[in-house]
């Protein structure tokens, strides 16, 4: 027999746990009760001084009111006898005098004034009584400001007025009004000392009171330097003042007055509480303190006491409750310790060992320990009976083990990754397996699903599920969940004929497939950011209805002053400002309207099977519903103000381009129109005169393209840091019949409104292209408009340019005006990018035009800032274009980007450009546009 032993290991007895874990729970509770009953103590002694520290104040307060209210109402009564006694008339004033001198040992002694003065209206002293605080000659004007303010003021109002006021000293004046026939004649000035009014306060024998005057210079002794003040009026003035002096090496004044502190001087402990007299606004110096020193000593000590008589009570509860505990637990521990020494021979299979151990007598008894000790000998005998079964059975179990094992280790790794959801199922049993991607799409538990039919659980009340069929596949949404698709894939598991069928369901999630095939669709013929058709969608409803020979009419609508709004209210501004003007469009258009953005600020409307009258009945009123928007943006209300474009099919076109141009011409005829916001094209608007004139422009631009007559120059632009031009900008020209040119402002407009522009681009940008692969070193800049801007295809068509002729991207700059870019700033931003990503770069023109300029520096992708010409020009002669120009350039430096002044004319305007920093410069001083040929030339197989 061989019993367990502890020698080889650490060993820690329960007793002493035991122990040791109460002792540590009692000297915790004991040390928080004792530190909770301190804190609570000296909390509410606390609470008990802020109480009477209020109670101080009050009354000190209330004295100081009293005492006003006295001083006031003796003032008022003084010049009452005044004005009755004619003190400012031609008689004299001894009768006022006699008066005053038989009420004066009354005042001094029953009020304590101890000033008096009577003014007239022009501060002269008439009368006076008493100390003279700011002059001592009677017949001498009071100079002093705010004495004559004061007595200035009472006598703008005609009524008395009073201040407390710290100087040497704490005093209160009154100044009251002398009133003779509705007159102010003169005032009436009496002050008293409150330091005479605080000796009256009402505090306890255990506290003193001190006033303090708050003084820059040294005064008298009891002046404290650290505080800059001196004590003007104290009980137990001399004790007092010590406490003050003490206090004030410590303690700044705003740290008392915040919050009141407690001190200890000369074994005594003092609550100190400090609050603020006078009134600063017309102090002559910072105004006073009342100090109050109240002692505590007596009740700190007892706080000590009791915390000292708790904390006894407690260690001598902590060490019987531990005696206690020691004592009842001894005979009890020794005899688990017994048993705890015999236990391990169960682990070791001594069974017939342990029996006779425990067996011993005497060592049942009826606790605890005795039903132990029995339990212990049944355990016993049942683990030997448990161990002969066990030994059998492992042989037998061993090879099964090993099989399911396998199989178990391929199910669940099948069930657990596939990113499927697996069920297997039977008609009359129902679910039978699920994995846990299962589990996870429908929310439930495993226990709530086996045995439920497939149909309830995983499809909805709609779809039927059939299992006397072949494998088959279906799609439906999740049961429960509307918002999931799922694609089954059934297969059957055992014969159809069998008595219960078995079927195995795959089912695949395929809601993101669903949603990315909906929101292609939706992209397709929806504008982004209103939800509204687009334009491709818009010309192909339109085609449709010309198509099935209906009639009706389409608006063109363009916002008014839309760029204003991105430019004060930003781009995002702009952009809600867009759907407001969408939804109220939809709210108030009828329902057979088709309503689509064509891109930046402007709106189509299709009106099938409208007359003219009732179109124009509805166009005259979209105005006043979009004025019902209210789209306020940092106090600034942005109106939504739209130009309307009619034009009737099929009278005004048989094709979607016509008709859309001819809405569009009209668009504008309604922007020239101020006295309407809409119009109707008509027919001599399409006048054989007009169609000429437009057709004549077209057909000049069409020919000019086809025939490449258009002619090229060139501007230089040069490095300010060097003098050196390695920079041309390349200016479209269109030559006339007389051997000169049309400027781009007579054709270019013209583009815009016919669609070529985006041709003429394209046109430019070949060109561009073209000239820049026939010189090295040189750099070219050429300009798109802004609706090339939103042709997605504009970056593909560059770059197929530029593979082509073998120019270098970097060396080519597109400008674009900085105006066109915020219209429609998501767009814009893209197409740039885009063509940054060729290696180009990009120059934003014209800047500085907007108000918005700076909010979008940093956002649009640009390597150059071309300075307006507005602000160059002149610039010697303007110290705010100065300021604007220089302002620009600092925030683009800081973003990257090099500067370009245009406009640049004189020698005075480059010097100062110079000074400031800019980068390159272009103008009739660097250089006059000259022919593109007179600066390169290039060869015919090259061209």
């Amino acid at each position: 027999m061989s019993c367990f032993s502890t020698s080889s290991i650490f060993f820690i007895s329960l007793r002493l746990k035991v122990f040791l874990v109460t002792t540590l729970v009692l000297v915790f509770l004991a040390f928080t009760f004792f530190f909770v009953s301190q804190s609570e103590l000296e909390s509410q002694l606390e609470q008990r001084q802020f109480i009477n520290y209020k109670k101080q104040k009050l009354d000190i307060i209330n004295a100081i009111k009293m005492s006003r209210n006295t001083l006031q109402g003796y003032t008022s009564m003084i010049s009452a006898v005044a004005a009755t006694d004619s003190l400012f008339g031609i008689n004299d004033n001894k009768k006022v005098s006699a008066k005053i001198n038989e009420i004066w040992p009354s005042l001094q002694l029953d009020i304590g004034i101890d000033e008096l003065k009577i003014l007239d209206k022009e501060g002269k002293v008439v009368l006076e009584k008493g100390a003279y605080i700011f002059s001592r000659n009677k017949n001498e004007n009071i100079d002093n400001v705010f004495y004559r303010r004061w007595a200035k003021e009472s006598l703008d109002l005609e009524r008395p007025v009073s201040r407390l006021i710290c100087s040497k000293e704490c005093r209160q004046y009154a100044f009251s009004p002398i009133l003779s026939n509705g007159e102010s004649i003169g005032v009436v000035v009496a002050s008293l000392s409150i330091a005479d009014v605080a000796r009256y306060i009402n505090i306890d024998g255990k506290s003193d009171i001190a006033i303090l005057a708050d003084i820059k210079e040294r005064q008298r002794s009891s002046y404290l330097k650290s505080w800059g003040g001196d004590v003007v009026a104290a009980t137990n003035k001399e004790e007092t003042i010590k406490k003050i002096d003490y206090l004030s090496q410590g303690f700044s004044k705003k740290e008392i007055v915040d919050s009141p502190v407690r001190i200890k001087l000369n074994d005594e402990y003092y609550y100190v509480m400090m609050f603020p007299v006078g009134d600063n606004g017309h102090a002559i110096e910072d105004g006073g303190h009342v100090v109050v020193f109240s002692n505590i000593t007596d009740e700190y000590e007892s706080v000590n006491k009791e915390s000292e008589r708790a904390f006894l009570i407690i260690l001598l509860g902590w060490l019987f409750a531990e005696a206690a505990i020691f004592g009842l637990l001894w005979k009890p521990m020794s005899s688990l310790k017994k048993i705890i020494e015999y236990l391990p021979m169960l682990a070791e299979g001594k069974f017939d060992d342990f029996a006779k151990v425990m067996k011993i007598p005497g060592r049942y008894s009826h606790d605890e320990i005795g039903v132990l000790q029995r339990t212990a000998l049944a355990v016993s005998g049942k683990l030997q009976q448990l161990q002969i079964e066990l030994h059998d059975m492992n042989s037998q179990l061993q090879y099964r083990v090993e099989d399911l094992a396998k199989e178990r280790d391929f199910t669940n790794s099948l069930l657990s990754t596939a990113s499927a959801l697996i069920i297997t199922h039977g008609e009359k049993s129902g679910v039978v397996i699920a994995n846990q991607l299962a589990l996870k799409k429908t929310g439930l538990r495993l226990d709530n699903i086996i045995g439920k039919g497939f149909q309830n659980t995983f499809l909805n009340d709609n779809d039927r599920f059939n299992y006397f069929r072949s494998e088959f596949q279906q799609e439906h949404t999740l049961a429960g969940n509307n918002e999931i698709i799922i694609e089954w894939y059934h297969s059957p598991l055992s014969s159809l004929s069998s008595e219960d069928a078995y079927w195995v369901s795959v089912g695949v999630d395929v809601t993101e497939k669903k949603k990315a095939e909906s929101r292609l669709v939706w992209l397709a013929n929806q504008d982004s950011l209103t939800g509204l058709y687009n334009r491709r969608f818009f010309k192909e409803r339109l085609e449709e209805s010309l198509s099935n020979q209906e009639y009706g009419a389409v608006f063109y609508l363009d916002l008014d002053r839309f760029k204003e709004v991105n430019e004060l209210s930003g781009h995002g501004s702009g952009d809600k400002l867009l759907c407001m003007v969408a939804d109220k469009l939809k709210d108030f258009l009828p329902d057979e309207c088709f309503i689509a953005r064509l891109g930046g600020d402007e709106f189509s409307v299709l009106l099938p099977f409208y007359a003219d009258s009732l179109a124009i009945d509805i166009a005259s009123k979209i105005n006043d519903a979009l004025d019902e928007i209210n789209f306020i943006v940092d106090k600034q209300r942005h109106r939504a103000v739209a130009s309307i474009g009619i034009a009737s099919y099929p009278m005004h076109g048989d094709n979607t381009e016509s008709i859309m141009a001819n809405a569009d011409i009209a668009m504008y005829l309604a922007k020239d129109n101020p006295m309407v916001d809409w119009h109707l094209i008509t027919e001599k608007d399409l006048s054989k005169e007009n169609i000429q004139h437009r057709i004549y422009w077209d057909e000049v631009l069409k020919q000019s393209l086809q025939d490449d007559s258009f002619e090229f120059f060139a501007q230089p632009i040069m490095n300010v840091s060097d003098n050196t031009i390695k920079h041309y900008e390349l200016l479209i020209r269109l030559p006339d019949s007389v051997g000169g040119f049309f400027s781009p402002g007579q054709f270019i407009p013209v583009a815009e409104r016919s669609g070529l522009i985006i041709d003429i681009d394209r046109y430019v940008i070949a060109k561009g292209v073209h000239y820049l692969s026939c010189m090295n070193g040189v750099s070219f800049s050429i300009n798109i408009s802004g609706k090339s801007l939103r042709d997605e295809s504009l970056a593909e068509f560059l770059s197929k340019k530029l593979e082509e002729s073998g120019a270098q991207a970097e060396r080519l700059i597109v400008e674009i005006t900085e105006t066109e870019a915020v219209t429609d700033f998501g767009l814009a931003s893209k197409t740039l990018l885009d063509i940054k990503e060729l290696g180009c770069k990009v120059a934003l023109d014209d800047f500085g035009s907007g108000f918005s300029s700076f909010r979008y520096l940093d956002r649009l992708p640009s390597d150059f800032v071309k300075i307006d010409g507005e602000f160059i020009s002149g610039l010697e002669r303007s110290p705010s274009n100065r300021v604007i120009v220089n302002s620009i350039f600092e925030v683009s430096r800081s973003f990257g980007k090099q500067v370009i002044a245009e406009f640049v004319d004189s020698d005075e305007v480059l010097d100062i450009l110079s000074e400031i920093g800019v980068d390159y410069a272009q103008g009739y001083l660097v250089g006059k546009p000259e022919h593109i040929n007179k600066i390169i030339r290039c060869d015919d197989e090259r061209k």
